[in-house]
């Protein structure tokens, strides 16, 4: 889409500046290097895209990297001991960030013991 911006661009100001091309060269260029110039433009277009989504992505993983950590510790923990398994019923996670709502989201988790 840009190439074809440009070369409408390009062909634009040669029209109106009466510079125009004769009807040989212009069969010539349109026809034959404009499409090819299209594919190296394309591969050069989706790479710009590329790296303006990786570093999008990169300044996601620091802000998520530099957040915060507030643990809160019970004042009394459990102590405990198991023989089968253990499991975690509804483990809630929340996450928020400053100025929106957060979300929420529960699991449940067992744990085998190995057998010796």
């Amino acid at each position: 889409m840009t190439v074809i911006a440009i070369l409408l661009a390009v062909g634009g100001r040669l029209v109106l500046r009466g510079e125009g091309l004769e009807g040989e060269l212009f069969i010539r260029l349109f026809g034959g290097v404009f499409p090819q110039l299209i594919p190296p433009a394309r591969s050069l277009s989706d790479a710009v895209f590329k790296v303006q989504k990786g570093a999008a992505s990169l300044d996601r993983i620091e802000e998520v990297l530099k957040a915060d950590l507030q643990v809160i510790e019970a004042a009394s923990p459990a102590v405990f001991s198991f023989d089968e398994a253990i499991q975690f019923k509804d483990v809630q996670f929340s996450l928020f960030r400053i100025g929106r709502t957060g979300f929420e989201w529960g699991s449940t988790w067992r744990f085998r013991r190995e057998k010796r």
